[in-house]
């Protein structure tokens, strides 16, 4: 009955069947059913596992360590600020001295200022995206979801950008850097929302208002797309906190 994964996991909780066990686990861990790893155990009755032990959290904990720096640092980069020192103009000085894509653009134009928030959105897809790929490698035995890290790895950029080390903790908004999150891990309410947000500029011709409408339709979009699937609670409670973050 033990069903071969990347050839380190096996099936637990043999008798159980497919429909109700689907749990995998190191066969390191005495085939014990890994609740850390899967939630709660469906039909099974056997003993909760052991945290995993120091050599099997040495290398989680330093990824996990690397996945978060990399990602304040990409984060902290000031695009809009850099966009707009080789337009020779330093935008912390200018306009409403915030150095987000909103300012840029007021201040040297609608192409520039395009460009900045592409780039910001980027930092913040980015490590989302990449904390995934790489997690597929290195996170088999680790305590933490995939999805899990990606979080981590996305709240990392846009505190960056909010709270960026190289401008001495003085950031933007991180409206586009939160939208290049929420695209990493649900890209569709992620793009319901963008319409949400493009939609309302049109109409008010304001980022502001546009910002409002994107936060307010993420969850909502989550709400009715999710709704039913395992962690609904978890991803929507997920979708409120970026929300939360879009009209800062």
């Amino acid at each position: 009955d033990g069903l071969a994964f990347r050839g380190r996991y096996s099936k637990c909780c043999n008798g159980h069947g497919a429909s109700t066990c689907l749990e995998w686990l190191p066969q390191s861990l005495d085939k014990r059913c890994p609740t850390w790893l899967t939630g709660p155990v469906l039909g099974c009755d056997t003993p909760a596992p052991q945290w995993p032990t120091s050599e099997q959290r040495g290398p989680f904990g330093a990824f996990l360590t690397i996945t978060i720096v990399l990602a304040y640092l990409l984060g902290s980069v000031p695009f809009g600020l850099l966009l707009g020192l080789l337009k020779g103009i330093d935008i912390r000085k200018a306009g409403s001295k915030n150095i987000g894509a909103t300012n840029l653009t007021r201040l040297v134009g609608r192409p520039w200022g395009i460009a900045a928030f592409l780039l910001d959105f980027l930092k913040g897809l980015a490590p989302v995206l990449a904390a995934a790929w790489l997690w597929a490698d290195v996170g088999q035995d680790a305590p933490l979801s995939a999805t899990a890290v990606q979080i981590f790895a996305g709240l990392a950029a846009i505190i960056g950008h909010v709270f960026p080390i190289y401008l001495r903790f003085r950031g933007g908004k991180g409206v586009a850097t939160t939208f290049g999150v929420m695209t990493g891990l649900l890209w569709l309410s992620a793009a319901i929302a963008g319409a949400s947000w493009g939609i309302a500029y049109m109409a008010s011709k304001t980022v502001s208002i546009a910002s409002i409408a994107a936060a307010l339709a993420f969850p909502i979009a989550v709400f009715f797309l999710k709704r039913g699937e395992p962690g609904f609670v978890a991803v929507l409670s997920l979708a409120l906190a970026l929300s939360a973050l879009i009209p800062v």
